[in-house]
């Protein structure tokens, strides 16, 4: 009992360490601070509008009577 309680921790631990070295906080593009400078330089254009409110463009319409590349691009005959 006393061998698997010590794995139990050993494995715990090793854990929390794995979870806390993915979960570290930062940014793909860099840090917060420029990160937090990209935002404030957007918001100041005129056609700026906040990602959290607005919705993706849905995709083209599909049409079956052209080929698969102007189908990627959307039917220019509608």
């Amino acid at each position: 009992m006393k061998k698997l309680w010590i794995l139990t921790l050993t494995f715990k631990k090793k854990l929390v360490e794995y979870l806390e070295s993915v979960h570290v906080g930062e940014f793909l593009t860099g840090s917060k601070e420029y990160a937090q400078s990209n935002v404030q330089a957007s918001e100041k254009q005129d056609d700026y509008r906040d990602p959290t409110t607005t919705l993706p463009q849905h995709p083209p319409i599909q049409c079956d009577n052209h080929s698969n590349s102007e189908c990627n691009t959307g039917c220019k005959a509608q």
